[in-house]
């Protein structure tokens, strides 16, 4: 670990300028809350511009599985509706004397508040006015940026099927690396981060639950987005409800319904259709495809419905993908002459594998109470895990990745003034290496040829890395019917999250070591210490208040403070003994460790001010905390892999290691080279928790029913400057 950045307090400013103009129907900024509930409010009045009292406002929609809600204006004439799924909407308005209005096919997507204000007229004979689409693009009381994507853009955008294709549209993201063209790379990981973030820590939730493990900058929760009905990125003015700055990915799973809904698809790809830019001058010179195609294929399906009607609902899907390709260099044995990185090497061929399926079931309890299931299965298979020019098949392992999101949510909405939520739940994963799994094993000893960098033999190593997070949360959203200086918007909340890491070695089968050899010289032998289990934890609290203040009709102060502390330790363990060499590597206990602990205030002001119906200019500033990286306990943690190198000759010319051949003494030790472990590292007690700096000022209109012109300005705390341009197209996004 680097403490010199720990130790900066004093972070220098960095301005970054994002310019954003987009053609939305569906990307709208968001809400001052960053649940990914929306709200529809707003006003109702006469022809004359009086507001009318006691207007019945019913609220319909098949996303809602209720089949409607039903409020009345109040005194002032306006009304609300909260805690609503994405979705679109049928507004109806209704008065005695006045004709009924409807606001028809109206999109609303997650995490936004949409005014739908009323003019009703007076009517001799009763008849019903049905405006159709027209939703509002712009959130006028936000005060931060958000890209949404819903299922229709999902489904239609030429894309891979994969979230992290999705993380590429939103405007101000970026990850390092080439673009993943047609999926080609298999959901693979790389860090992602907004305008420029220098030490990038995106909170990523499917449904309320975090999959980022601690503080790393990329998730390896493995799923696609076949089962998404929307999916949310916030980049900038985040509001109290999260720590870190930066990038925030809000996903909700479909829903089911009264009726039956299902969808399947599938696609194949065979090496006919695999496109190459290869010239025949290269050709000509040996060169072919480096990674030739063998075939690709993806196929999904899913179905919602209920299992009873208006109370119990399911939704569940399924999905594979499987792709097959050969790999520069990737052989599968030596050829005729028995030599490796020879022309006769047969080649092998790489196999990647992602399976997901979900399950939401939805529970309508009463009226105002519900409950929430959730559970997600993604597994990630790659039986050559390792492959390469310089690691034949039999060095390869067995990798599979088993991923897991569960959830149990309870919503209560007391009259239409306080609301409830309680969420607890899982999101995680294990990564398991196995080299003995492996159809390929031959229990041969692991072998480095220093002279090519070749490895032959079994792995060197099979690991277990365990990564996961507990989750627990709860809010109270308040919203009084009379306040002091305009209305307010109450809400707070609490967080807890135990993320749990580990990266353990088992006991091989072909020997806890890897011999070494110059040419055909035996040089080396390097031991390790395994079995290795080690655990490391990072317990996080926060508490948070915001208010959504409507100082009038056109102005609104988005205000928060969050307290957050947080606590890595290394809970107490113990190593067994090594199998094969006891002396070198004996036993240990290992008491509990405490890392250190940080507490820190972060206060959160925004500011929106909408010019009319369709224009809002917005602020905001706010501190960001650096989130400690519950791996990072581990660099302090003495239950942790261990080598210890020795000179080796093998004396009985069997190529393998023979106990006895290597004197395994520390001191004085003319064969002895080096030993690594983490003994000797030292915990830090002056480390300084960093933290980020942001202010933006923003403008957005909303030109047309499908065109939302957008423009701000980022600073936030860092090392450099950087200017981003972004445009995002999306001309009606499905509705």
């Amino acid at each position: 670990m680097d403490t010199r950045m720990w130790r900066n307090s004093g972070v220098r400013t960095a301005a970054v300028i994002a310019l954003v103009s987009s053609v939305i129907a569906t990307a709208p900024n968001v809400v001052a809350a960053q649940s990914a509930a929306s709200v529809v409010r707003g006003s109702v009045s006469d022809a004359s511009g009086g507001r009318l009292p006691g207007v019945t406002v019913t609220l319909s929609s098949p996303a809602l599985q209720v089949k409607q809600l039903n409020v009345a204006t109040d005194s002032d004439g306006t009304y609300r509706f909260n805690d609503l799924p994405a979705g679109i909407y049928r507004v109806t308005f209704e008065l005695a004397g006045f004709n009924t209005l409807v606001r028809d096919e109206l999109r609303i997507t997650i995490g936004f508040t949409a005014q739908v204000d009323a003019t009703m007229t007076v009517g001799q004979v009763q008849e019903t006015v049905t405006v159709s689409g027209a939703a509002p693009v712009v959130d006028l009381t936000s005060s931060g940026t958000a890209a949404n994507f819903t299922a229709e853009t999902l489904s239609l955008v030429p894309r891979s099927r994969d979230l992290w294709m999705v993380v590429d549209m939103a405007p101000g993201v970026a990850r390092p690396g080439a673009p993943d063209v047609g999926g080609s790379g298999m959901a693979g990981r790389r860090a992602m981060g907004a305008y420029g973030d220098p030490a990038p820590q995106p909170k990523l939730d499917i449904e309320g639950i975090n999959i980022v493990s601690g503080g790393v900058s990329q998730s390896s929760v493995y799923f696609n987005d076949f089962g998404f009905e929307e999916v949310q990125f916030q980049t900038s003015g985040i509001d109290a409800e999260m720590g870190t700055p930066g990038l925030h990915m809000m996903a909700v799973l479909r829903s089911g319904g009264n009726d039956f809904h299902g969808r399947y698809e599938g696609s194949y790809q065979g090496p006919k259709l695999q496109s190459g830019n290869l010239t025949p001058s290269l050709r000509a010179q040996g060169l072919n495809t480096t990674q030739p195609l063998k075939y690709a294929f993806d196929a999904g399906a899913d179905l919602g419905g209920r299992v009873i009607k208006d109370r119990l609902w399911f939704y569940g899907g399924i999905n594979t993908q499987n792709r097959k390709t050969g790999l520069l260099g990737f052989v599968s044995g030596p050829g005729a002459d028995g030599k490796y990185l020879t022309a006769d090497d047969p080649a092998a061929d790489y196999d990647n594998t992602l399976r997901g399926a979900n399950l939401k079931v939805s529970w309508q309890l009463s009226k105002s109470n519900k409950i929430i299931g959730v559970y997600m299965l993604g597994q990630k298979l790659q039986p050559q895990e390792s492959a390469g020019r310089f690691r034949p098949l039999e060095a390869t392992r067995d990798y599979v990745n088993q991923s897991r999101v569960k959830k149990i949510e309870f919503q209560s909405t007391l009259g239409n003034r306080l609301l409830i939520n309680a969420i607890g739940g899982y999101g995680g994963f294990v990564g398991d290496y196995n080299a003995m799994r492996s159809q390929w094993y031959t229990g041969a000893p692991s072998v480095l040829h220093r002279d090519t960098g070749l490895r032959t033999g079994s792995d060197e190593m099979s690991d277990q890395r365990p990564r996961y997070n507990y989750q627990y949360d709860g809010s109270i959203s308040y919203f009084p019917e009379r306040s002091f200086a305009g209305r307010h918007e109450l809400k707070t909340g609490a967080t807890m999250y135990y993320y749990v890491h580990g990266s353990g070695f088992l006991d091989q089968d072909h020997g806890n070591y890897v011999l070494t050899y110059d040419g055909i010289t035996p040089a080396e032998i390097q031991i390790n210490n395994y079995p290795v289990t080690p655990h490391n934890r990072l317990n996080t609290y926060a508490w948070y208040v915001k208010d959504t203040w409507r100082l009038t009709d056109r102005l609104t102060a988005n205000l928060g403070m969050r307290y957050e502390r947080q606590t890595p330790f290394i809970p107490a363990q113990r190593r067994e003994a090594s199998r094969e060499f006891p002396t070198l590597f004996p036993a240990g206990d290992f008491p509990k460790t405490e890392v250190l602990t940080w507490n820190r205030v972060l206060p959160r002001v925004g500011l929106s001010w909408s010019l009319n119906n369709r224009t809002v200019v917005k602020m905001t500033t706010g501190v960001y905390n650096y989130l400690w990286n519950e791996e990072d306990a581990g660099l302090y943690n003495l239950n942790a892999a261990a080598s210890a190198t020795f000179r080796w000759s093998d004396p009985d010319r069997n190529g393998d290691y023979t106990p006895g051949e290597v004197n395994l003494n520390l001191n004085g030790n003319p064969d002895f080279i080096s030993i690594s472990s983490a003994a000797n590292r030292r915990i830090n007690s002056d480390l300084v928790q960093p933290k980020t700096t942001e202010v933006t000022l923003g403008f957005s209109q909303q030109r047309n029913d499908f065109l939302k012109l957008e423009e701000g300005v980022v600073m936030k705390s860092g090392n450099s400057y950087q200017l981003v341009l972004a445009w995002e197209w999306d001309f009606g996004g499905g509705r």
